[in-house]
């Protein structure tokens, strides 16, 4: 199946920007996409608040990049509320 940039949701701008897939971690998620011109792969954590960003250049490794992202951003909020997680 072929796509044409027209037939794209707004919310992206091209093709590249078109999720490819969703991860799960200790209740967050992500969409992974990818950027053809940079060849990597990227996302951040949806559903909250601040905007925590990832990314690899390798396929293998984007999920472990998810998951440090995520225990990052938990360790900080932590931290930043004298040990409860908000």
């Amino acid at each position: 199946m072929q796509y044409s940039d027209s037939k794209i949701n707004p919310e992206y701008k091209q093709l590249s920007e078109l999720p490819l897939n969703r991860f799960d971690y200790k209740g967050y998620y992500t969409l992974i996409h990818f950027d053809s011109e940079d060849k990597v792969l990227y996302g951040k954590i949806e559903g909250i608040d601040d905007l925590v960003t990832f990314e690899s250049d390798s396929a293998k490794e984007i999920e472990k990049e998810f998951h440090d992202a995520v225990d990052d951003w938990l360790e900080f909020r932590q931290k930043l509320n004298n040990g409860r997680v908000v």
